[in-house]
């Protein structure tokens, strides 16, 4: 954890930062979605505990399958769309905001 709070201390803008080689990208942000540890620990708990013991049909099932992958698509929208808002204050603030996110 504290290697992790020591690079986010340490690091710059995209646009400052630009000489480096950057995992910013739409391809890098959507593997990381299958590896989020988070998401598949939601799956698997709301899967577990409400719906295998309540619907027992493949129908209803799938149906939960669906709304959990919307959920989680609503989720990652609001997710970026709170990122594009908040993205100019934040460059132009950038050393305080990483201090801050460090410390946390």
């Amino acid at each position: 954890m504290l290697y992790l709070a020591f690079h986010i201390a340490r690091s710059l803008p995209e646009e400052i930062d630009s000489g480096k080689n950057s995992d910013n990208s739409y391809k890098a942000g959507f593997t990381m979605q299958f590896l989020n540890i988070k998401v598949i620990l939601y799956g698997i708990t709301v899967y577990s505990l409400f719906i295998v013991h309540t619907y027992h049909t493949p129908i209803m099932i799938a149906l939960f399958a669906l709304i959990l992958a919307l959920v989680g698509f609503i989720s990652t929208t609001c997710w970026g769309l709170g990122g594009n808002i908040f993205r100019k204050p934040l460059r132009k603030n950038y050393r305080l905001f990483n201090f801050v996110m460090a410390g946390f």
